[in-house]
């Protein structure tokens, strides 16, 4: 396979992924539920979880900050790194969940290392979101790849989950072993 065919079949793999997760003009979508995040530390009723720090390694897909605190009614910003190890990053697919009652979705940007080539928001509690770049970026250990910003609408706080989809350098090939951290946003009261 030469490399127009390989970016043909990136743009084709990360485009169907993207349009299987819309639901029809008259389905108002399934109702969200968590997936597995983080590996959480019991905390004192009422409290938000606290996860284990975990090490980066090629494959790794993250949040930053992985932990935050805002108020209700603020917009707010949260980063998804990538460690590529040594392998340039080419495709990704990610799925972002979090707690429609609590948060809201208001945008989905590139980030400083990353590119975009698509964004569902449609679904309330799921984001999901792909991107390819034929020549790839990186390799690199910490790579800004978006940017979300999201508005707090309700307490006392959210899980913010990643599922990787596709995680793939510029020859097709998986990098690492993805595995997606989450993160956790307390919510206060104004």
């Amino acid at each position: 396979m030469n490399k127009n065919h390989t970016i043909i079949l990136i743009f084709i793999i990360s485009l169907t992924f993207i349009l299987s997760a819309c639901p029809p003009a008259d389905d108002p979508g399934p109702t969200a539920s968590p997936t597995p995040g983080p590996t959480l530390i019991p905390t004192p009723t009422g409290a938000a979880p606290t996860a284990y720090p975990d090490a980066k390694v090629a494959g790794d897909v993250w949040l930053v900050p992985e932990f935050s605190t805002v108020a209700i009614g603020d917009s707010f910003d949260l980063e998804i790194h990538v460690n590529s190890g040594t392998q340039k990053l080419a495709a990704y697919g990610f799925t972002i969940t979090y707690d429609a009652v609590m948060l809201t979705i208001q945008d989905v940007d590139e980030g400083t290392d990353g590119f975009l080539a698509a964004a569902n928001t449609i679904t309330p509690g799921i984001t999901v979101t792909s991107g390819f770049d034929t020549a790839g970026t990186g390799p690199g250990t910490d790579l800004q790849v978006l940017v979300l910003t999201f508005k707090a609408i309700n307490g006392p706080y959210s899980e913010i989950n990643i599922t990787i989809d596709q995680l793939v350098d510029d020859l097709t090939n998986t990098i690492g072993t993805p595995n997606g951290i989450g993160g956790v946003v307390n919510i206060t009261g104004k």
